[in-house]
């Protein structure tokens, strides 16, 4: 699932990037592919 700016219903967002351990599959870190999307919301 995308994740999308807030009242943006039709906006189609951007992926997410999940760095996670492959011993214990704790995630490390989440980030968005492509944060230039939610500026000058």
């Amino acid at each position: 699932m995308n994740i999308r700016p807030l009242g943006k219903k039709m906006s189609v967002g951007t992926g997410k990037i999940y760095t996670f351990c492959l011993n214990c599959g704790e995630v490390i870190s989440t980030r968005v592919e492509n944060p230039e999307k939610f500026k000058d919301l």
